[in-house]
This record gives C-alpha cells, sequence and structure tokens, in this order.
C-alpha cells in the first residue's frame, strides 16, 4: 500500500519526470482532441514537475528536458485559452523554475540538444500563439541558455577558468600578466 511520502519520494526520481514528460509530449502529439480532461491532465503534470523542481535536484532536471519537455510545454501554452486566469501561467513558472539549473554544464548540452530537436518554423509559429507573458519568458531562457553555453565554451577552451574574465588576458594578447 501506497502512502504519501512513497508518492512524493517516486516522483521525484529522474526516471519518474522522463516519463512525465514523455506523457505530456504523447498527450499532445496526436494534434486533436483536446478535451478538457487532457488539458487537466498536463496541467496537473506540470504542476508536479514544477513542485518537483524546486527539490534542487539537477538529474531530474536534466530528465524532464531530455525527456522532451521543452517542446510541449509550448505546444501546450499556445492551446491554453486567451482569456485563462490572469495569474502567471504554469508553464512560465516551470521554465522560470528550470533557470537555476542552467548554471549545470549537463543542464545547458541537454537543452541545447533539446533546442537543437526541435523544429525552429514550428516553434517560432506556436510561439506567436501563446500570450506575451509567455513569450517573455521563453526569451529570457534562451538567452540565459545561450549565455551559458558561450560561457561553458569558453572556460572549456581555457578562457576565464575560475578566476574571472581578467585571468584569461594573457591567452588572449599573449602575454604574461
Amino acid at each position: 500500500r501506497w502512502s504519501w511520502p512513497q508518492f512524493v519520494k517516486a516522483a521525484t526520481q529522474p526516471k519518474v519526470g522522463r516519463c512525465f514528460a514523455s506523457v505530456i509530449r504523447r498527450i499532445l502529439a496526436n494534434g486533436q482532441n483536446y478535451s478538457r480532461e487532457r488539458m487537466t491532465t498536463i496541467r496537473s503534470l506540470l504542476t508536479v514537475v514544477h513542485d518537483t523542481l524546486y527539490l534542487q535536484s539537477v538529474e531530474y532536471a536534466i530528465a524532464i528536458v531530455d525527456g522532451g519537455i521543452l517542446g510541449p510545454l509550448i505546444k501546450a501554452v499556445a492551446m491554453e485559452p486567451v482569456n485563462s486566469i490572469s495569474d502567471p501561467s504554469l508553464a512560465c513558472e516551470v521554465l522560470m523554475t528550470m533557470l537555476p539549473y542552467l548554471v549545470y554544464d549537463k543542464m545547458v548540452e541537454t537543452c541545447r540538444g533539446a533546442f537543437e530537436g526541435m523544429q525552429h518554423q514550428q516553434t517560432k509559429n506556436l510561439l506567436g500563439k501563446t500570450r506575451r507573458e509567455f513569450q517573455a519568458s521563453w526569451k529570457v531562457f534562451e538567452d540565459v541558455l545561450l549565455e551559458r553555453s558561450i560561457l561553458s565554451r569558453l572556460s572549456k577552451r581555457g578562457f576565464a577558468p575560475e578566476l574571472g574574465v581578467c585571468a584569461s588576458v594573457s591567452m588572449i594578447f599573449n602575454t604574461s600578466i
């Protein structure tokens, strides 16, 4: 018999997070029959994903991105009624909760891979159907991801190793400090 603590422990496992992302992706994949019940299921799954991200498990964050949550997140928001609640959308909150995980190189690599796997024209069209609030959150997420990608690549090539940008001056100008 399951108890509440066992459910919480199970829900926070990266494998389960990947499963949640997969379920959301599959519900939205068929392109038809987006009933109220299906959208309620997606909202419920996003709530669990969002709340679990607060537990600060980078493995969980990587698993949900690797499970393909980013594309379906846009699609789910594009299907929200325009006159929905005025509070921030749950999808915006999921994106903003994932931002701190972008300090980890593995998360950056996983997100970059997810972005590369998305069909850019379809993503652009879907983003155009979302609320401005989500578009702004998506833009922030993209900007932070780009910034962290650049910093990660520079760091891997020897620029700015732990001592800051000024530490790389000698590498840039071939001088010793």
